[in-house]
């Protein structure tokens, strides 16, 4: 077997909810292949999904990813989500600040950015980077985090219509 045929087997073993195996395969091809950056950061980054529910081993596998990986989106997408879901909201503040030099106009980057921005009372701001997302791209969740950014500010009403536009 080459590479990508064992990264597809790791990717099957981990959509089957068969973690354990998908990282076997993937320690595998670490130790049997001689890999370039690219190929070594999707193994970061597939190690990074495999540990959503460990944030801390989850945040490593994404750094280094990112490291080895600057030019792939779903490298700083991984890194600033398993720094959010780590409450290291001013680490994942300059990730997406960082990401966001490379990829002006990804959503995401705009929605995790202005997460971190609430959380640190930022409330102006986050509402900047809410709204270059919707003039990107109007989703539920742009709504959500305006909800909670309303919260946030003491705007109860306002958060609940939010959070009703995110529901519909």
């Amino acid at each position: 077997k080459d590479v990508s045929q064992m990264l597809v087997q790791a990717i099957e073993h981990f959509k089957a909810n068969d973690s354990k195996k998908s990282e076997e395969v993937l320690d595998d091809i670490h130790r049997s292949f001689e890999l370039n950056k690219e190929t070594l950061a999707a193994i970061y980054y597939l190690k990074s999904i495999i540990h959503n529910n460990s944030p801390y081993i989850s945040i490593q596998y994404a750094e280094k990813a990112v490291k080895l990986g600057k030019n792939q989106i779903r490298n700083h997408v991984q890194y600033i989500a398993a720094l959010i879901s780590y409450k290291k909201y001013a680490e994942a503040l300059k990730a997406s600040k960082s990401a966001l030099k490379i990829f002006k106009d990804d959503v995401r980057l705009y929605l995790y950015t202005s997460i971190c921005l609430i959380r640190e009372g930022k409330y102006k701001d986050a509402k900047k980077h809410i709204d270059i997302a919707n003039s990107i791209r109007e989703s539920a969740l742009s709504y959500f985090i305006m909800g909670e950014l309303n919260l946030a500010v003491g705007n109860a009403a306002k958060a609940d219509e939010y959070f009703r536009k995110a529901e519909s």
